[in-house]
């Protein structure tokens, strides 16, 4: 089985800024696969975050784009991915890291 390091990140305009914000404030999360769909439901029902998931967007490319244009609040992708599709919008702070999570 191979690792997977999901990262969690919102949008620089998102009320969530830090991880321990997602305990008071709902917080919309775009899943693009089924392995980030189990990280944040895990987290969710075992430690009381406020997350609402989305799923739909099946590409990371495209799940971008509803966190982009302000749809919803956080995206979680692998970091993998994030680091290359997403570097444009961690070099110009455009989004806050909110956590990492891995598995085998």
């Amino acid at each position: 089985m191979l690792a997977n390091s999901a990262i969690l990140f919102a949008r620089r305009e998102a009320r969530v800024r830090k991880i321990d914000d997602v305990f008071d404030r709902e917080t919309l999360v775009s899943t693009s696969g089924a392995a980030s769909k189990l990280n944040w439901t895990v987290l969710k029902n075992l430690l009381g975050m406020k997350f609402t998931l989305i799923q739909g967007y099946r590409e990371a490319a495209t799940a971008c784009s509803p966190c982009s244009g302000g749809e919803v609040d956080a995206l979680s992708m692998e970091w993998s991915i994030l680091r290359i599709l997403g570097a444009p919008l961690i070099r110009d702070r455009k989004i806050n890291l909110l956590l990492q999570t891995r598995s085998r």
